[in-house]
């Protein structure tokens, strides 16, 4: 029917005859056809009827129905192929491009031909239609078209910025004709034509403007949406290759390459927009590899950013602050503004951050105004947060005499403070200074420096009278041997009767001390006689406390309590109760008292002998004495008080009733048995 070709002919062999074939009927609700004559019916079953459809599509170069009743993969190609040619030969190249993109093609043979035309938005569009036709696991073959397609989008880009360039030239050449036209005033016809030509440049220039940001817009969308398929360094490459800026700082950001912006922007030698990278993507080792440059060219900016970053280790941006060259004309350092920062606001506590920050404290002060550094070394000296010697080296190389005298003092040279405070003659701050010593005596020498050098200077009378009262420690005798002997002694006549008077009333306190002393120790020495006299009346039934055996049979102690004991069972109790070291020297004590006595026996001995001493000086007398000696301190430390109603029975409280070590092997009825 839709070319009147015969497209199938079967003969039908009737039963009878003669007989004829009668028509051909349509059942509408089964979708089948019959065909009868008088004595039979044939049922008319079609297969596959459309299957050369396409064919006759293709042929009448209806491509859209052709492919719409194509069966398989063979026939698409062969619809699709012939399309492709059929728009290359109507030279509506995008189309075909899309078409030979579907197809099976070699891709060399269609690339060849698209370059023989010479138009890259033709390949790219046959290059974009490729792509979408590749598998996910093609990585190379999608890479190599991407980067091609990365290439043909800077290509297009540059060649329309170069036409805008082009128009924009030409069009200010019209404009200077225009002007020269005019001043010649040349003919109206010819003017009013120059100026309809020239009215035409902007509308052009934007149509291209438009026709960029397009192509652009899809550049930046193919290399994100194909991000894992771009080489980065191709890429790189390309747009560097191109001079394409945007487009490198497009993908640099799209990667996280921040540090390369960075570079790139060092490199172009703007700091600024190298610094906004920093600060919103810079890590610490970034900031610690472009600060010592950035300190340089933009110091107040890259302050400001770093006073933002709190994962800054402070001490390894000394370097960058090292080399910023700072000047009394430049404003406020930087440098120091940042590492007060760290300091008051972050409290930084490395010291090598702290002894920077006086360096710079002290480069930056004059010698008329030290107040910040004389601040900072008043607030963080206490706790030795910097180094004193070499805050004190910094201040004597550059002339800081106030915070050299603080620094003195704060290492406790006290001496060497007053004196430099002199030598510079402040005066008030030799005072200060001379007031800070614990040690009275130091103080009062201090102050008389101060005293003896105003008199050197020829300073008034009164003006040193008025130290002497503000010192409230040297008096009027203090000072007088500084003066000439034929100095006048009228302005400070007043002060020496006001010191004879007080020297006359601390005579009269030391009588009074002296004559409570005299009677003080005559009362000691009348109780000393009587305590020698004191006794106790003790039984001839006594017995010692600790082994209830007859006192009288060994040598004993009596106590003012009545408490009586014998002298070894009274060792034995305090030994058992005290503690190592006085375990230890009494057990010292006894071996001492037995050594003597050995001695002692050894040398009534030796007349019998014929003998001489050989050791010189052990006489009798001196080892009586020792005995004495020895036997006084064993007394101290054994009888020093009553081990029943002392401090030593108050401290046996804790201890239990029965010694479980002396009680095993003895049932608890036979412990407590009576």
């Amino acid at each position: 029917m839709l070319n009147n070709k015969l497209a199938f002919e079967q003969a039908i062999a009737p039963g009878n005859s003669g007989e004829l074939l009668q028509g051909l009927t349509v059942d509408e609700s089964k979708r089948t056809c019959w065909l009868h004559s008088p004595s039979k019916i044939y049922e008319l079953v079609v297969t596959d009827e459309d299957r050369d459809v396409w064919s006759i599509y293709l042929a009448r170069h209806q491509f859209d129905a052709a492919l719409e009743r194509c069966y398989n993969d063979i026939q698409r190609d062969t619809v699709l192929r012939a399309q492709a040619e059929h728009l290359f030969a109507a030279k509506d190249y995008a189309h075909s491009a899309e078409c030979f993109a579907r197809t099976s093609v070699g891709f060399e043979e269609v690339v060849l031909r698209f370059m023989d035309i010479k138009d890259n938005r033709v390949l790219r569009t046959y290059l974009l239609s490729k792509l979408s036709t590749l598998r996910k696991n093609d990585l190379t073959q999608i890479t190599l078209l991407v980067m091609w397609l990365i290439e043909l989008y800077l290509s297009i880009i540059g060649d329309i910025d170069a036409k805008i360039t082009s128009i924009g030239a030409t069009a200010a050449s019209s404009a200077t004709q225009i002007s020269a036209m005019d001043n010649a005033e040349a003919a109206s016809s010819s003017s009013s034509g120059a100026r309809s030509s020239s009215e035409g440049v902007p509308s052009a220039t934007a149509a291209y403007k438009q026709e960029r940001a397009e192509m652009q817009k899809e550049l930046y969308a193919l290399v994100e949406e194909r991000k894992s398929a771009v080489d980065p360094d191709t890429a790189y490459q390309l747009a560097e290759s191109h001079g394409r800026r945007d487009f490198w700082l497009f993908y640099a950001s799209l990667r996280g390459d921040y540090e390369r912006i960075v570079e790139y922007w060092m490199e172009k030698e703007e700091h600024v927009r190298a610094i906004e990278v920093l600060g919103h993507y810079g890590t610490p080792d970034m900031f610690y590899k472009y600060s010592p440059a950035l300190m340089g060219a933009e110091p107040v900016a890259l302050v400001d950013i770093l006073m933002r970053q709190p994962n800054l280790t402070p001490n390894k941006l000394i370097p960058a602050f090292m080399r910023y060259g700072h000047d009394a004309f430049s404003g406020v350092n930087q440098s120091i503004r940042y590492l007060r920062f760290c300091i008051q606001k972050q409290l930084c506590r490395d010291p090598v951050v702290y002894n920077y920050y006086l360096t710079l404290l002290v480069k930056d002060s004059t010698s008329n105004d030290e107040s910040e550094l004389m601040s900072f070394l008043t607030t963080y000296g206490k706790d030795m947060l910097y180094d004193p010697d070499y805050a004190l080296r910094m201040c004597k190389r550059y002339g800081r005499i106030q915070s050299c005298v603080h620094l003195y003092s704060l290492l406790k040279l006290y001496e060497d403070a007053v004196e430099l405070a002199i030598k510079q003659g402040d005066i008030e701050l030799a005072q200060i200074h001379a007031e800070r010593p614990d040690d009275d005596k130091l103080c009062k020498r201090l102050w008389l420096k101060i005293a003896q050098h105003m008199i050197q200077s020829k300073e008034p009378a009164s003006e040193v009278m008025e130290l002497v009262r503000r010192s409230h420690r040297l008096g009027v005798e203090d000072i007088l041997p500084f003066f000439p002997d034929f100095t006048r002694v009228d302005d400070f006549k007043d002060d020496i009767c006001v010191a004879l008077e007080d020297y006359e009333m601390q005579i009269q306190d030391l009588r009074g001390e002296m004559d409570e002393a005299t009677r003080t120790a005559e009362a000691m020495q009348r109780d000393m006689s009587s305590l020698k006299n004191r006794f106790a009346i003790l039984s001839t039934e006594e017995t010692c406390q600790a082994c209830s055996q007859p006192l009288w049979m060994r040598q004993f102690y009596v106590f003012p309590c009545q408490h009586s004991f014998h002298s070894d069972c009274l060792t034995h109790r305090v030994v058992g109760s005290c503690n190592r070291v006085q375990r230890r020297r009494i057990q010292e004590l006894q071996a001492q008292l037995v050594e003597i006595a050995k001695q002692r026996r050894q040398l009534r001995l030796t007349p019998l002998m014929n003998k001489k001493s050989e050791k010189p000086g052990d006489s009798d007398e001196q080892l009586e004495q020792q005995q004495r000696r020895a036997k006084q301190q064993l007394d101290s430390l054994v009888a020093g008080e009553c081990v029943l109603c002392g401090e030593a029975m108050i401290k046996s409280i804790a201890e239990p009733f029965i010694d479980m070590d002396q009680a095993i092997g003895v049932g608890a009825d036979d412990a407590w048995s009576i």
